[in-house]
């Protein structure tokens, strides 16, 4: 099993693809530390050669650092009344480190929702799966594959199939599956992803405009083992830092100026998304 000894201070850079490369592109950088310890690390780069105006963004984080937790959004999933609801409890606020976007609509058909005791949509097997244990700790997997309903989950968010298992692209496995789109898989816009990275890191991957294949091909270059797809189009791909750590009044800034609102998930939001916090203050009982 994968221990904090394992894991790299940060990410390993990513070499660029394109020549001349951007000043820093690939290069991590801390963009949050709790008590001066760095715990995200974020890049940009340019991930498709033929295409010089695709730009990703992403942030990595060390899953035993963090506690990550599920909120549910008024309309996705709906159904309450919930405990982690559809913004950030005040109590919580000064121990927040980062917010990122859940996956699609149910109508959109992804695949299983658990959290809090309670199954809205069941899960597919051999869907990708965002899991997240007690203890806040977290993992990617393939349900059914190498996570199984052994009573240890207190959230499980599916969205769709694996695009990414084991470093190499497998979305092409799955006939007929719709990425997000209705055209055969070609619709080019705005993408999320989350995975587990080789280093045993974990990761949130936001890029645009590309396809399926585009998006696979970003996560295997920034080092994706196992990959999902989360929320596409316009600002719904999201992921933002806070301001004044240890304090209530925090400010939200995104990390990619595509992403919208920096603080919609303090304010309220409509769909559901994950929160990561500081394990050490986080008041538990205020979390599920």
């Amino acid at each position: 099993p994968t221990t904090t000894t394992t894991l790299p201070w940060k990410p390993i850079p990513v070499n660029a693809v394109i020549s001349p490369a951007l000043v820093g592109e690939g290069k991590w950088v801390p963009i949050q530390k709790v008590r001066g310890e760095p715990v995200i690390w974020a890049t940009s780069l340019r991930p498709i050669p033929k295409y010089g105006s695709v730009v990703a963004t992403a942030a990595s984080f060390d899953p035993l650092k963090v506690r990550i937790a599920l909120f549910n959004g008024t309309e996705m999933p709906g159904k309450g009344p919930w405990i982690n609801k559809n913004k950030i409890n005040e109590k919580l606020l000064p121990s927040l480190i980062a917010t990122f976007n859940g996956g699609f609509r149910f109508e959109h058909e992804p695949g299983g929702y658990f959290t809090e005791a309670r199954t809205i949509k069941k899960l597919v097997k051999g869907f990708a799966t965002f899991a997240i244990r007690e203890d806040g700790t977290s993992t990617i997997g393939v349900w059914g594959d190498d996570l199984h309903d052994d009573g240890t989950w207190t959230s499980l968010r599916q969205n769709l199939p694996p695009i990414v298992q084991q470093g190499k692209s497998s979305f092409q496995k799955y006939k007929g599956v719709h990425w997000g789109n209705d055209f055969n898989d070609k619709l080019y816009t705005f993408r999320s992803a989350a995975c587990t990275r080789t280093d045993g890191r974990m990761m949130f991957i936001s890029v645009g405009n590309v396809n399926i294949d585009m998006l696979a091909q970003t996560l295997i270059l920034l080092g994706c083992d196992t990959g999902m797809e989360l929320d596409i189009n316009g600002t719904w791909p999201h992921f933002a830092i806070y301001s004044s750590f240890g304090t209530k009044k925090r400010l939200g800034t995104t990390i990619d100026r595509r992403m919208g609102d920096a603080n919609r998930y303090t304010t309220g939001s409509t769909k559901d998304f994950f929160a990561l916090f500081d394990p050490e203050t986080v008041p538990v009982n205020v979390v599920r």
